[in-house]
């Protein structure tokens, strides 16, 4: 049977995550020795220069106070390599309108570091960010389309980190083996991408959106997530190797758990509609985990039963273990309601159970957990006969047995066909 061991499978991708990182710094610094190489050779490659101008906008993070930026024009260069961007500006500042880009086409950023950065109604189309870095850089109406920041040749890869996304378009985009580190993310969408082998780590996320991307091998850790949706007109491939971790709780509110509880049944869905039904019952255990804390009354009384008996469908341990502590407790209280051994009856009360030999106690402790096993799963034999109360009693274990059996078969037999 599968179960995820969420902790075990984290603790990989961290590791994976280091080293992917590793062996990008190793890339850029290989990368930069060959680069400082070639300009000692050809003298064109030195002075390749950038239009910029100066504005007055207001500060994203807060929207108040007014600050003074550095625009950078992409007018007439075709190549940039191992370029720093530093506190600067990229797109159009004196628009406020969302469906106007300032489009940038066909240029090559190779090993580019934009640190400090605002990226905002501009379009990058048919660009290529090789072993390029975003740090602490704000994303406002920017859109890539049809780019390409991964080469199958080479070990670099596109690293965003400490930035914040709001309305972010990445289109026909080839992501492969990105990294997303401790971002904020208002708003994301993902249309017809490549991410396969792309982790996101430590990362706050309002609202994320995939449609028809690939996300084969995708990971998502240690992250915030309060919206998680799948837009596709056909799929979004995954497999056994896409993980995606228990969130973290952000605000423990009903309003928080009805939307997590959306996100894991979204998960779910999409693990379902490919064919991937062992993983898709894990997520749909957390969906109704989640569920299960926005509910109230007898509704609440009963997700809490189910969860009881049977892990929602996902646990038929849960079914085994719940059916021992019934047959347990039965036996326990028939000590006290009595029942008959041939010529010889058993019914406690408090003052003889203090006073009687352990020993005894627990011969009769077998012979009325016995008669509890055995009524339990309806063989009964007739050896014992209950009496008085233990009549009832014994019917009601014999109605719970039949169904927990059932139960524990069915998910058993779920799980296992899975």
């Amino acid at each position: 049977m599968y179960e995820y061991n969420f902790n075990d499978i984290r603790k990989t991708i961290e590791e994976i995550l280091d080293k992917s990182l590793t062996k990008s710094k190793e890339a850029y610094y290989n990368q930069l020795e060959i680069f400082k190489n070639d300009q000692d050779d050809n003298e064109s490659l030195k002075d390749i220069k950038v239009k910029k101008k100066k504005i007055i906008m207001k500060d994203p993070s807060n929207g108040q106070a007014n600050i003074e930026k550095e625009v950078i024009d992409f007018e007439d260069v075709e190549n940039l390599k191992f370029e720093t961007f530093y506190n600067v500006g990229f797109g159009l500042f004196e628009m406020t309108s969302e469906i106007i880009y300032k489009t940038v086409y066909n240029i090559k950023f190779e090993y580019v570091i934009f640190k400090n950065c605002i990226f905002k109604n501009i379009q990058f189309e048919n660009c290529i960010f090789l072993g390029c870095e975003f740090l602490d850089c704000t994303f406002l109406n920017t859109k890539f389309k049809e780019d390409e920041f991964f080469n199958f040749n080479l070990e670099s890869i596109a690293y965003f980190s400490n930035s914040s996304f709001h309305n972010c378009i990445f289109d026909k985009t080839n992501l492969r083996k990105s990294i997303f580190q401790q971002n904020k993310i208002k708003n994301i969408q993902f249309i017809l991408c490549n991410l396969k082998k792309s982790i996101f780590d430590k990362d706050e996320i309002e609202s994320i959106y995939f449609s028809d991307c690939n996300l084969k091998s995708f990971s998502m850790i240690n992250s915030k997530v309060y919206k998680l949706e799948f837009d596709d007109e056909f799929v979004t491939k995954l497999n056994e190797n896409t993980f995606f971790d228990k969130f973290i709780c952000r605000d423990k509110n009903k309003e928080y758990y009805a939307s997590i509880s959306k996100t894991y049944k979204n998960i779910a869905s999409q693990f379902e509609s490919n064919r991937i039904l062992n993983i898709s019952g894990e997520y749909h255990y957390l969906y109704k985990c989640s569920q299960s804390k926005t509910l109230e009354g007898f509704s609440k009384f009963k997700s809490k039963i189910f969860w009881l008996t049977c892990g929602y469908g996902e646990r038929p341990t849960y079914a085994l273990i719940t059916s021992l502590e019934i047959v347990l407790i039965f036996a326990i209280i028939y000590m006290f309601t009595g029942i008959s051994i041939g010529d010889r009856l058993i019914n406690y009360n408090l003052t003889s159970f203090s006073i009687l030999e352990k020993k005894l106690i627990l011969v009769d402790f077998l012979e009325s957990l016995y008669f509890s096993l055995v009524t339990f799963t309806t063989v009964g034999y007739g050896d014992i006969i209950p009496i008085g109360t233990s009549i009832i009693l014994s019917s009601i274990e014999m109605i719970l047995g039949v169904t927990l059996v059932g139960i524990w078969t069915a998910t058993l037999a779920r799980k296992i066909t899975r």
